[in-house]
């Protein structure tokens, strides 16, 4: 099977391997290819942070181990003759961004997301994306919060999972350049710990409203920084904080219990009176977390009014 799908690769394949726990398991699996078709080339690097995989403009950074050799092989073969089933072509071809798809070595619909990611990549090379086993690269899964696979993480701050189709990544990815900057900016500053230097460029409804799209960032520094910094916007300004709010609602609905967790804590701390009967709603939650964040929310609410 393998030599059937290697016998057509029309450009030569270059692999560079890098140095991690994955790397001599990575090497036999390259060393099987490498024999059935020298146009897969191997080098080592033990000074490089990533194993990638390059053939013309086109690079896919690679940290994981393919549990299908096999379809491996079939992905090698995509890269090499620039194979794709997307539709959007023209579309994508003026995009750019960066994808990241978290796998694991027994997930049996990681090869179809991670196929759809590598060929928006050799369709426009100025799409990159990385491949990553979350399960052998924790720190990261931890980073961005990473709770099941495949998920797919767009341009750092858009976070799909399960079936994930074209048109979603597409849309992500042309998602309004001046928002992307400033959600970008603001994410960063979050992530770093500068909510309170961050703060004093806040000035409008909507500047707090891209605060309130923060969380559901897929980093855990970013969602903590977000809630931090709308509590001291409150503190100088109740009323700025409305147009974070209105997000913060939509959110006690979220299908991601941590996502209603912390939307409902938020609001326990710049909510009011109105905001009491959404968070009862949550008491029936299945998931304790959530109950316990609600109940703590209305707590916090009513204290308020008492001491007005």
């Amino acid at each position: 099977m393998l030599e059937r799908i290697l016998k057509d690769i029309q450009n030569p394949i270059r692999i560079t391997i890098s140095k991690n726990n994955l790397t001599k398991e990575f090497i036999k699996l390259i060393k099987k290819l490498n024999k059935i078709n020298k146009k897969i080339e191997y080098f080592i690097d033990e000074s490089d942070e990533f194993s990638r995989i390059e053939c013309n403009d086109s690079k896919i950074i690679y940290q994981a181990l393919p549990i299908n050799l096999e379809e491996f092989a079939s992905l090698i073969k995509i890269i090499s003759n620039k194979e794709t089933s997307l539709k959007r072509v023209k579309e994508i071809k003026m995009l750019s961004g960066n994808l990241i798809v978290f796998v694991s070595p027994f997930c049996p619909h990681c090869s179809k997301i991670i196929k759809k990611a590598v060929e928006f990549a050799i369709v426009n090379p100025k799409i990159t994306v990385k491949i990553v086993d979350a399960i052998q690269f924790k720190e990261l899964s931890k980073e961005f919060n990473i709770v099941s696979v495949p998920t797919l993480i767009i341009n750092e701050k858009t976070k799909l999972s399960g079936e994930i189709h074209e048109n979603d990544i597409i849309d992500a990815l042309k998602e309004d350049k001046y928002y992307e900057y400033k959600i970008g900016y603001y994410a960063y500053m979050l992530k770093e710990g500068y909510a309170d230097e961050l703060k004093k460029d806040i000035k409008t409804k909507s500047d707090v409203k891209i605060i309130g799209d923060l969380l559901t960032h897929p980093m855990l520094k970013v969602r903590i920084g977000a809630m931090v910094l709308l509590e001291k916007i409150y503190e100088d300004d109740p009323e700025l904080v409305e147009k974070a709010k209105v997000k913060i609602r939509e959110l006690l609905k979220h299908g991601d219990s941590r996502v209603k967790e912390d939307s409902a804590l938020i609001l326990g701390k710049i909510g009011d009176e109105s905001d009491i009967k959404l968070l009862k709603e949550l008491l029936t939650n299945e998931n304790k977390d959530v109950r316990d964040s609600a109940i703590e929310a209305i707590e916090e609410i009513e204290k308020r009014i008492k001491e007005r």
